[in-house]
């Protein structure tokens, strides 16, 4: 589904983002595709275009994207 959705990523290794994904979703309780794909596409943006700044803004930017859709999924 990532390599559909994403394609190339130009040697950046999308593996680390995929397998905190999946923790995580595993610890709220379930997340939606979308949530993975969209952190996935920025992470090989931010790679490959030098904007990488810190594994910290990183991090802020993945609890920015996964989080429970609704509160029904964060009970």
């Amino acid at each position: 589904m990532v390599a559909a959705r994403v394609g190339e990523t130009d040697g950046v290794d999308i593996r680390g983002p995929i397998h905190r994904f999946l923790e995580h979703s595993g610890r709220v309780g379930g997340l939606a595709s979308d949530q993975l794909l969209n952190a996935v596409h920025l992470a090989a943006e931010l790679a490959t275009s030098g904007a990488y700044q810190s594994d910290d803004e990183w991090r802020e930017l993945r609890e920015a994207i996964w989080h429970p859709l609704s509160s029904l999924e964060a009970e």
